[in-house]
């Protein structure tokens, strides 16, 4: 039986219903991962494959994918998920092909007419494509929970500001409001006091909420008569 020389790839499988390897991170988060791992038979070692380690299907079943899914565990171990997924999902590609080609030499039989610099060249790796991390659904289920508590607890920071800065405001109108009354003119009607005391809460509401907008707290405001809802 002659060995395939063209250049292969092969997925990560635990046997399980789930596709992919399972995993844990370095926060201890059970994982999902789906990689391909590219690799090629050096043609110059094909024969000293074929003699010491066995046919195609036993060198793919019992040296390759033995090597790919102890790299894929080895590698995520390194990695919060967050990272994984995300912030250093490149980072994380390299090491799953870096732990596999590892993989690959610490396996082959020693003592066999090769050294070990030889040895690192019998099958060459290339680029691992990340497929997938997923987390375990029930973690999947609490991080959104935390997520979701995460933008309300944000939520409910924007909106306590706000009325903080608008209870300051109310009181330093207060006393803005008790000297003007001081100084308007005798004769003054409860109606023309009122109609002052509502133009200064219209004035009011709109300086607290403007502020809340200039500071990035929040994105937009409408304002429907002397009512205003936000828009985070």
């Amino acid at each position: 039986e002659i060995i395939n020389i063209q250049r292969n790839a092969i997925g990560v499988d635990d046997g399980d219903k789930v596709p992919g390897m399972n995993c844990t991170t370095k926060d201890n988060i059970q994982t999902d991962v789906q990689a391909n791992f590219a690799f090629a038979i050096n043609p110059e070692y094909a024969w000293w494959l074929r003699k010491n380690v066995g046919n195609e299907t036993k060198v793919i079943n019992e040296l390759l994918e033995k090597a790919a899914n102890s790299a894929t565990r080895d590698a995520e171990a390194n990695y919060s998920l967050e990272e994984a997924q995300i912030k250093k999902r490149t980072e994380f590609e390299k090491d799953l092909r870096s732990y596999f080609h590892k993989n690959i030499v610490l396996s082959l039989p020693r003592n066999r007419g090769l050294s070990e610099k030889e040895l690192e060249n019998v099958i060459v790796t290339y680029p691992t494509q990340l497929m997938e991390v997923t987390p375990d659904q029930k973690v999947a289920n609490a991080l959104s929970e935390k997520k979701a508590t995460e933008i309300d607890l944000q939520r409910q920071v924007t909106l306590t500001a706000i009325s903080k800065e608008a209870i300051n405001r109310k009181q330093q109108e207060g006393q803005g409001i008790q000297k003007m009354f001081e100084a308007l003119p005798k004769g003054y009607t409860a109606q023309d006091v009122a109609l002052v005391l509502d133009a200064s809460a219209n004035k009011l509401r709109a300086e607290a909420f403007m502020k809340a907008v200039e500071s990035g707290k929040v994105s937009s405001m409408v304002f429907e008569g002397s009512s205003a809802r936000l828009k985070q």
